[in-house]
């Protein structure tokens, strides 16, 4: 299975991207950095770099759970990595002066915000073994894709809900979940459930596994995997 961070590898997000102060402190004894507050999406990365001299820094997480940090380019820069919702801290010490401390502030957020699928940028994945019918299934993934796109979603955090408008056609409101793996689209009694990854601060993916749907659709063919992977873009339209 294609894991999410594809990047591919692999926000109000927007996509609450990795926002950034950046101060940066003029006291000659201080520890100097790039920024000394990230704000993103739970499941995304940045980085700050160190402006002082690094030979004697340390790093400590206050929840390690919300937000990770390390050490990275040789000491020279920090990767942060939100590992949950909520709100946290790193700080970077001098080990040889316990008072030259500085607190990089953490806010680790949930999924929000208007988003449009781009079909064009569709991903898709077929396993089987008879050529026609994955060639079969193929094609109508394309044409699954292609009618989804320029659809949009609205996701607000407060409320957990959801307003979906197919491009040209219906509107829809209902509920979602989120965490930085998965999503999960409720509306009226149908639920949708996707796989979920962040590409970067302005644009997402999410993924339908079909795989069973084909098996049910084709019972005597030999399917293995089938994956619709959807392009999400940040946008102003809702």
């Amino acid at each position: 299975m294609i894991k999410l961070k594809y990047t591919l590898l692999l926000v109000n997000i927007l996509l609450i991207g990795c926002s950034k102060s950046e101060t940066i402190s003029d006291d000659n004894n201080s520890i100097k950095l790039s920024s000394y507050s990230v704000h993103f999406l739970a499941g995304e990365e940045c980085t700050i770099d160190v402006l002082s001299k690094t030979d004697n820094l340390s790093l400590s997480e206050e929840n390690p759970k919300i937000a990770s940090g390390w050490w990275t380019n040789n000491g020279k820069t920090i990767r942060i990595k939100g590992e949950n919702i909520g709100e946290t801290s790193i700080f970077i010490k001098d080990k040889y002066h316990p008072d030259r401390t500085v607190e990089i502030k953490i806010i680790s957020d949930y999924f929000s915000g208007n988003f449009e699928e781009d079909g064009d940028r569709a991903t898709i994945i077929v396993q089987a073994y008879e050529k026609s019918i994955q060639e079969q299934i193929e094609s109508d993934l394309k044409a699954i894709a292609k009618s989804r796109s320029g659809t949009l979603y609205s996701f607000d955090k407060g409320s957990k809900s959801v307003t979906v408008k197919e491009y040209g056609r219906n509107k829809y409101s209902g509920n979602y979940e989120w965490d930085k793996d998965n999503l999960t689209i409720k509306i009226n009694e149908t639920t949708k459930k996707y796989k979920f990854g962040v590409i970067d601060k302005n644009s997402v993916v999410i993924e339908s596994d079909l795989s069973n749907t084909y098996k049910l659709k084709y019972p005597n063919a030999s399917i293995y995997h089938v994956r619709l992977i959807m392009f999400l873009k940040s946008s102003k339209n809702q």
